[in-house]
C-alpha cells in the first residue's frame, strides 16, 4: 500500500452525524487540505513509477518495425491507462497539470524519436500521433465519471455527495471575491 495512503488515514479527519437515521461521513477543510497535499504526492510518485515502465519498453518505441499505431495504441493502453487510473476525482492543480501534460509531451516525442532539440512544437507532436492534450483526457475522463455517478441510484454515495448541502450555511450575496 501507498505510504501516501497510511498518511492520507492518519491526516484525514471524518466527522460523522446521524441525518434521518442514517450515518453520514464528511470530510471536514483540514481533511481537504491533506487530500489535495496527499493527491500530489501519489502522481509524483505515479509519474516516476510510469516513467521506468516507459523506460523499460524504450526497446519497444526504438524499434523502427512496430508501426506508429501500433506504438500510439501500446502507450494508452500501458502507460497512460495505468497511470490516469483514479486521476478523474484527482484534485487537480494548475502545477500537477502542468507535470502531467509535460510527462505526456516528452513520452510522445520518445516515442516519435523527436529531441527538445528539434524544435517542434507540442501541437505538431500531438497531430503525428493523434493524442489530445493531457487536460483534454482528464477533461474527457471526469466528464465520464459524472454521467456514471448521475446515472447511480440515489442510495450511493457519490450521487447524494453532489447534492449534500453544509447544514446550516447560506452563502452571501454577491459574487465570491476572488483573492
Amino acid at each position: 500500500m501507498y505510504t501516501a495512503v497510511k498518511k492520507l488515514r492518519k491526516s484525514v479527519n471524518i466527522c460523522q452525524s446521524y441525518h434521518k437515521n442514517k450515518r453520514v461521513s464528511f470530510f471536514t477543510a483540514n481533511s481537504v487540505y491533506h487530500t489535495t497535499v496527499v493527491a500530489r504526492r501519489m502522481s509524483k510518485y505515479e509519474l516516476e513509477k510510469q516513467q521506468q515502465i516507459f523506460g523499460k519498453m524504450r526497446k519497444i518505441w526504438r524499434n523502427s518495425n512496430v508501426s506508429l499505431k501500433v506504438k500510439t495504441r501500446l502507450y494508452e493502453a500501458i502507460i497512460l491507462s495505468t497511470f490516469l487510473y483514479g486521476a478523474d476525482v484527482w484534485p487537480l492543480t494548475a502545477t500537477l497539470t502542468k507535470s502531467l501534460d509535460a510527462a505526456h509531451h516528452r513520452w510522445q516525442r520518445s516515442i516519435l524519436g523527436i529531441s527538445w532539440k528539434d524544435r517542434i512544437t507540442n501541437a505538431e507532436v500531438r497531430a503525428r500521433t493523434g493524442q489530445q492534450t493531457m487536460d483534454n483526457i482528464l477533461r474527457e475522463r471526469r466528464l465520464r465519471w459524472l454521467g456514471h455517478v448521475f446515472r447511480m441510484d440515489h442510495q450511493r454515495i457519490p450521487q447524494q455527495a453532489t447534492y449534500w448541502q453544509v447544514p446550516g450555511y447560506k452563502r452571501g450575496p454577491g459574487r465570491p471575491r476572488a483573492n
